[in-house]
């Protein structure tokens, strides 16, 4: 085995990127690389193929000892984030509508309970929801008070509510957090990628 470099990881996801036939066979169970740009990549085939890139051969798990954390400390020393699937021990997070409603209030838009329970569970079902209505409606007003009761506005500094690599469950699909600051949060769906 190669001693790896952080360059010989990347130009080894860059490989598999362009070669995405290399993960058949190669999957991982329980955990994945998780990369800038949001992909998963099995964390054992990435160390096979920065091997091979070193001029070494492919190398599996048993190359560890079968023991993930030397290979998994390899890839987090060089500052990679190494992420269990399907992480169980996160707690959800408690969203209180009523606050949404007064920020809905606050931004001159007065829409029923129900009207805002559905908005909010169809934000954590589906990353987007389609509004429809006439000019003047209400559509980007509802839109705005949703960023606003989600911002905090009121803080001068902003916290993260997610962490890189937190699960989001709903009864039929998980989303993955793939890359949050203080402005935004993207998701990945686990099912589809």
């Amino acid at each position: 085995m190669e001693i790896f470099t952080k360059e010989s990881i990347e130009q080894a996801v860059h490989r598999i990127n362009e070669n995405p036939s290399l993960i058949k066979g190669r999957e991982s169970k329980d955990y994945d690389l998780l990369m800038g740009n949001g992909k998963t990549y099995p964390p054992i085939l990435v160390l096979s193929e920065a091997n091979k890139i070193l001029g070494g051969e492919a190398i599996s798990l048993s190359d560890f000892n079968n023991n993930t954390r030397r290979a998994f400390d390899i890839l987090r020393n060089f500052g990679f984030n190494v992420i269990k699937k399907r992480d169980t021990s996160l707690s959800p997070v408690k969203f209180d509508y009523q606050k949404f409603l007064r920020a809905c209030s606050a931004a001159n838009l007065h829409i029923s309970e129900n009207l805002a329970i559905r908005f909010i569970s169809s934000l954590l079902t589906k990353p987007f929801v389609v509004l429809t209505g006439l000019s003047g409606s209400g559509k980007t007003k509802l839109a705005l008070a949703f960023a606003k009761w989600l911002t905090n506005e009121s803080s001068k500094t902003a916290t993260k509510i997610f962490s890189l690599g937190d699960e989001i469950k709903s009864n039929r699909v998980s989303y993955i957090v793939t890359a949050t600051d203080k402005v935004a949060v993207t998701f990945t769906q686990v099912e589809s990628g």
